[in-house]
């Protein structure tokens, strides 16, 4: 069944899609790719439903990615601003988040969800390019 569906996507409706890609790739400011990607699916959703269903899933990604960006850089920022004596009387002094250690934890997160988006974008491209069908992990569906 699968080899029937790699046989009925288009080459050129691999390359519209992989567009979409290097489109996020190219535009790593938020907000920014998602508005190029949305305006280059307008352009491309008639084409076929392969063409629209990765280019809604790569705009759903880039949302749901960047608001756990978001709340991830928030909690850290207030975790950071509760005042010291508060976590010393609850946690022990090794596992005290303050100041420079969540500085650092918010570098190390920053580094792993880089390489996270990295793995799941190139997952995407390798499936467009085999013809199937992706479903991002962990994505909300702002864009049905």
């Amino acid at each position: 069944m699968n080899l029937r569906v790699v046989l009925l996507v288009s080459k050129d409706e691999k390359i519209i899609v992989l567009g979409g890609y290097v489109l996020a790739f190219f535009f790593p400011i938020p907000l920014l790719n998602i508005v190029a990607i949305q305006v280059y699916r307008i352009i491309f959703r008639e084409h076929t439903t392969f063409v629209d269903q990765h280019l809604r899933g790569i705009i759903n990604f880039l949302i749901t990615f960047q608001l756990y960006i978001i709340s991830t850089v928030l909690l850290l920022f207030i975790v950071s601003k509760i005042p010291r004596d508060f976590w010393l009387s609850i946690l022990p002094d090794v596992l005290v988040i303050y100041g420079g250690l969540a500085f650092i934890v918010l570098v190390l997160l920053f580094i792993l969800s880089s390489a996270i988006w990295v793995l799941v974008m190139v997952i995407g491209v390798i499936k467009t390019i085999m013809g199937k069908a992706y479903n991002f992990p962990l994505t909300f569906r702002f864009i049905k």
